[in-house]
């Protein structure tokens, strides 16, 4: 622990290979975390949704990492000071990591009674202060 607390620069965050980016409304893919990035809108991903580029290039961050569940809408993020609606605003999530601990295996009893709530449309489940 000791060799952890002594470093003076973090880890780069890893990032899914191939990137994966879903827009609010969209269903979320896969359980894991994703962090809010800027991406500049195309033609083409207007069209038929985000198209990134590979390698991925560098996005701007927009906000916090959220950790979002799997089959879920992905949902819109809330800055202090945002509009007064509440209702937070659009953005693109990006995956940086996976999770896909248990695969085919069950769930451990120690997690069994989670209730995984799914965001309501309008509803701000990300808020970054």
């Amino acid at each position: 622990m000791k060799w952890w607390l002594e470093r003076t620069q973090l880890p780069a965050v890893p990032i899914a290979n191939p990137e994966v980016l879903v827009a609010t409304g969209q269903v979320v893919p896969c359980y894991g975390i994703w962090e809010p990035v800027q991406v500049a809108p195309t033609l083409l991903g207007k069209l038929f949704g985000s198209r990134p580029a590979s390698p991925p290039p560098e996005r701007p961050l927009d906000g916090c990492m959220n950790y979002m569940h799997g089959g879920s809408a992905a949902p819109t993020i809330q800055f202090e000071g945002g509009p007064p609606s509440g209702e937070g605003r659009p953005t693109t999530w990006r995956l940086i990591w996976r999770d896909d601990r248990y695969g085919a295996n069950p769930i451990p009893p120690h997690e069994a009674n989670y209730v995984f709530v799914r965001p309501v449309k309008g509803e701000v489940v990300c808020t970054c202060w």
